[in-house]
């Protein structure tokens, strides 16, 4: 059974290049929106979640035993003026029961922020009752269109009964998504997906690559929001996510993107992104550099609140966020990338 969550966007919106003025000639006028994403997920692959039903693996995975994790994540981001964008995984519902997905989507909506549907397919060889049928595979891409709908709609209809409203966002798993994911997100009402990851590309990540995808675009009739991306000082591609970016480049890459009238930037991070995981039997660490950079990201975006705006994927205009920007990819300086260096060696030893 269909259970849509989300209204299709108005075909004219989809339609590239509707603004009334090319978005490298707001900067001076407007803010960049910054869409701070979490991804909220228990793995099956990484997580002791047979024993105890994935009590543990939440507490883990999607709490932090260390009291780093999603709740610690949103204080912060929230005595900054931030919302951000948690992207649920909604298939383990599936295996692990309701009552979990049901707990985290409280914990969400409750504090003010938005609700995505994040799908990793490793759950479904977990199925008392197979999902589809013989067919499983890691990533969404390895599904035909008509699969991926089956399973799009088994994640809204699983968040629902979780009590979130109306879902606005998809993000696949593992970044696994195809243009077949993009057609099938529209198909159950989805208006945009935020699964294009640039360092995967021609990888699981089977979005277009040539060129690549640095902002906002119409595609397969629902608008593709990339996790933003940079190439550093040594011209490798670098995703904006927290265990990836100092805080220099966070914040050079931001400015960058508001002088070139850039409309939206989204970052990325986990919920268990502040802790280095391990095993129930031996003690959780804190990863003291990766707190670090989200206070300092989140007091960057207090401090120049005349240039960005914290937004979630439900709040942005499709008619402004796709259409004319200038060309060219954001780039970070070398010696921002040796300060990386810098800082993740200094962070093996804390």
């Amino acid at each position: 059974m269909r259970t849509t969550l989300a209204q299709p966007l108005d075909s004219a919106v989809l339609q590239p290049g509707l603004s009334s003025e090319p978005l490298r000639l707001r900067a001076t006028r407007e803010r960049t929106s910054v869409v701070i994403t979490i991804d909220a997920e228990i793995a099956p692959h990484t997580s002791d979640w047979q024993r105890d039903g994935g009590r543990f693996a939440a507490d883990r995975d999607l709490y932090g035993v260390t009291e780093l994790g999603l709740r610690y994540q949103l204080d912060l981001i929230e005595r900054h003026g931030v919302r951000a964008v948690v992207f649920l995984e909604a298939l383990s519902a599936g295996v692990l029961g309701p009552d979990l997905l049901a707990e985290v989507v409280r914990l969400v909506r409750d504090r003010g922020h938005e609700v995505g549907l994040h799908i990793h397919t490793e759950w479904l060889v977990y199925y008392q009752r197979p999902l589809l049928d013989d067919r499983y595979g890691p990533n969404m891409s390895d599904f035909s269109e008509d699969d991926q709908v089956r399973l799009i709609d088994r994640g809204l209809e699983n968040l629902f009964r979780a009590g979130a409203g109306p879902i606005a966002a998809l993000r696949a798993g593992n970044a696994g998504a195809s243009k077949a994911t993009l057609r099938a997100a529209r198909r159950s009402g989805i208006q945009i997906d935020s699964s294009y990851f640039a360092p995967h590309l021609n990888g699981v990540c089977r979005l277009p690559s040539d060129p690549a995808l640095s902002h906002p675009v119409c595609l397969e009739g629902i608008i593709e929001v990339p996790i933003t991306w940079f190439r550093d000082g040594l011209n490798r591609i670098r995703p904006a996510q927290l265990c990836a970016c100092s805080i220099g480049e966070f914040e050079h890459i931001l400015k960058d993107a508001w002088s070139r009238g850039w409309c939206v930037v989204t970052l990325l991070l986990h919920s268990f992104e502040l802790v280095r995981r391990r095993l129930s039997e031996q003690p959780q660490k804190v990863m003291r550099l990766h707190d670090q950079r989200l206070l300092a990201l989140c007091r960057m975006l207090a401090m120049n609140n005349d240039k960005f705006v914290s937004a979630t994927f439900g709040e942005l205009d499709p008619q402004t966020i796709v259409g004319e920007v200038a060309p060219g990819c954001l780039r970070s300086p070398l010696g921002q990338t040796i300060r990386r260096y810098c800082e993740q060696a200094a962070g093996r030893l804390w």
